[in-house]
């Protein structure tokens, strides 16, 4: 059986919120068939080149910005997927390379076949040339009765779905709700489906609803199958959580400023599995806070991120810290992941504070690293443009530092700001510690014609040592 997503309306369709952006909602990039069926290919906005800087009120421009294709289906079978170009290339591949998908080529047209479902990117010469497919088990969700929040096919204009305690929210697949999801001290929550959440009418100026996907102080939450679009800020941010399971998570078409793709926040017994994030900022991040936001939980712990694809177009894949706010990142670990696109670093520590990080696990993990990297470059004023173009920016492949998070700031941020989340401690010395650190059976897949492999591990309190 094979099931194919219809999007019923414009993905990042801009013109409500930037000047000049509009999308057409059928991506003329590809022509697509499946198992011999054509299908609509449909639009994402996606960032084109590292160039970040913090929010003052601006938003990026169009031409900081490209178009890659999306096709969600679910499937309990083989599927052939024949896909024609409008754009001639002269090499066809299917990231991730672990998973070893033949592709043929013929004049402008390719085909593969997807034995199982998961995520895949269809790459003509780079990542700029992109065909992302999901492809999405055959589930059977519940009847529309069995919801407390049914969104049926077609678009839903909502600007915030509020969740509340023992809620059940169903997002079918020809469904697309403009706006984003978020809860408050609530629990016993599911949120299901294949539709999509895209976040185009939200501002990033409001603090408290400026992600997509948002918790606070929540428990026992599942999340499976939805995909997350057009974030104004962090994607999914979930804070002082615990019990939390976020399963087959999409999250595509991420453009703006700062848009990390996963930010667990002050949680504990936190899963994420069998997802793909494609973020503009770092993908999953893991960050202790301090004590201004009265957070019950001081510690980031028992989080387990498995068999999910990552894909960073700023900043670092793995990310823990660099707030350690908090008394100790603890017990986790990235296993069975695939690190398809990496910026600043692949695998990534940095104890911004003075936080305990131990008993970390980075193991069977596929780092990919290409020649079409550019440089990360910051953005200081509205009118600079990029430079990094023709240039090679080689990410490292570990990065590990402890080091004062709190001087770098204390450059760049208002002294209200540093009152009002760096107050852990006001020991500009006190270190924090990083040990017992597993990173065991790493792949990489690299271009060639690249720069030699970068890894970094240091301490700046000679006291304290990793």
């Amino acid at each position: 059986m094979l099931n194919i997503t219809k999007i019923p309306c414009p993905i990042n369709d801009f013109e409500n919120h930037v000047d000049g952006f509009k999308n057409t909602y059928e991506n003329k990039d590809f022509k697509v068939k499946l198992n011999g069926k054509e299908v609509t290919c449909y639009n994402t906005r996606c960032s084109a080149i590292p160039f970040n800087r913090g929010f003052d009120g601006n938003q990026r421009t169009i031409d900081q910005t490209e178009l890659l294709g999306l096709v969600s289906f679910e499937a309990d079978e083989d599927v052939v997927v024949e896909v024609e170009s409008a754009k001639t290339f002269e090499r066809a591949l299917v990231r991730p390379l672990s998973k070893k998908i033949v592709v043929a080529t013929d004049g402008n047209k390719v085909t593969l076949t997807l034995s199982k479902p998961g995520q895949y990117c269809l790459e003509l010469d780079d990542e700029h040339t992109c065909l992302n497919l999901f492809y999405n088990p055959v589930k059977k969700f519940g009847s529309k009765k069995e919801y407390t929040k049914y969104f049926g096919p077609g678009l839903h204009v909502e600007g915030l779905v509020k969740l509340q305690s023992g809620d059940r929210v169903y997002i079918d697949k020809d469904a697309v709700i403009w706006g984003g999801i978020y809860g408050k001290d609530i629990e016993d929550v599911v949120v299901e489906g294949y539709g999509m959440v895209d976040g185009c009418i939200l501002s990033r100026t409001n603090l408290h609803y400026r992600s997509t996907f948002m918790l606070h102080n929540c428990r026992n939450v599942k999340v499976d199958g939805i995909i997350l679009s057009d974030s104004p800020f962090w994607v999914c941010a979930v804070y002082n959580c615990e019990n939390l399971e976020i399963n087959n998570l999409k999250i595509t078409g991420q453009w703006r400023y700062n848009t990390d793709g996963i930010d667990i926040v002050n949680c504990r017994n936190v899963s994420v599995t069998n997802s793909f994030i494609h973020a503009f900022d770092d993908v999953i991040t893991l960050k202790g806070l301090g004590h201004y936001n009265a957070y019950t939980i001081d510690v980031v712990e028992n989080i387990r991120i498995d068999n999910s694809i990552l894909w960073c177009g700023w900043g670092r894949s793995i990310e823990i810290g660099i707030e350690t706010f908090d008394k100790a990142h603890r017990r986790i670990s990235f296993t069975n992941c695939d690190l398809i696109h990496n910026s600043a670093s692949a695998i990534d520590v940095q104890n911004g504070n003075c936080g305990h990080v131990h008993d970390l696990v980075v193991k069977n993990v596929n780092v990919e690293f290409q020649c079409s990297t550019m440089p990360e470059i910051y953005q200081h004023t509205l009118d600079q443009k990029y430079d990094g173009y023709g240039k090679i920016g080689m990410p490292y492949f570990i990065f590990i530092g402890n080091h004062r998070y709190i001087k770098w700031i204390k450059g760049g941020f208002s002294q209200e700001m540093i009152d009002r989340v760096y107050t852990y401690t006001d020991d500009d010395n006190n270190f924090g510690q990083v040990s017992d650190v597993l990173i065991d059976n790493i792949n990489i897949y690299a271009e060639d014609g690249l720069p030699n492999f970068k890894v970094k591990v240091y301490s700046d309190d000679p006291n304290n040592s990793i």
